[in-house]
């Protein structure tokens, strides 16, 4: 089971890839759909059919037993994250990711042109909106940040000396 499960992760990750990839095409050719159609019967037959795909609008949507994900060229700030979890100020949103396992959600939003001191003013944010800042870690390159906030974890990784920033948050920490 646990060699099944790998192979449909590493299908999904792959298969998500090429939609967003194809989605940032205009218009789509007939190789494309076929492609899109390809990739939603691979995770169909990786999960032994106990998966639900739906691509629409250069959106992934799988959703099984455990879980769903939902992979996106969307470009904007993620309308169900936490109200607590503050939205990010700098920087053009280039993605978005979305799964769930039960009560357990997971976003993950890559940001790039971020403006110089970024960095500071996030974990100025969240301390503003009462996090703890658990862990941070700044080189010239980029740096790390970790929050903590009840049950809600934010994890802001900063690359490119600062330019792009990938921001990871859960709400169910344990």
């Amino acid at each position: 089971m646990k060699n099944h499960a790998f192979r449909a992760s590493v299908i999904l990750f792959a298969a998500a890839a090429l939609v967003l990839g194809l989605a940032a095409c205009k218009g789509k050719t007939t190789n494309e759909r076929l492609a899109e159609k390809s990739v939603a019967n691979m995770i169909e037959k990786a999960t032994g059919g106990q998966a639900t795909v739906d691509l629409k609008n250069g959106t992934l949507k799988v959703k099984t037993a455990e879980g769903e994900a939902e992979f996106g060229s969307t470009k904007e700030w993620p309308a169900d994250l936490p109200g607590d979890v503050p939205k990010f100020a700098s920087g053009k949103i280039m993605g978005a990711v979305r799964s769930a396992q039960g009560d357990k959600k997971y976003w993950n939003i890559t940001l790039q042109d971020v403006e110089a001191g970024a960095f500071d003013n996030y974990a100025d944010a969240l301390k503003a909106k009462g996090w703890e800042i658990k862990m941070t870690n700044k080189a010239e390159e980029g740096g790390m940040l970790q929050a903590q906030k009840d049950k809600l974890m934010v994890v802001a990784t900063f690359a490119d000396k600062g330019r792009t920033v990938s921001l990871a948050v859960t709400n169910q920490i344990d």
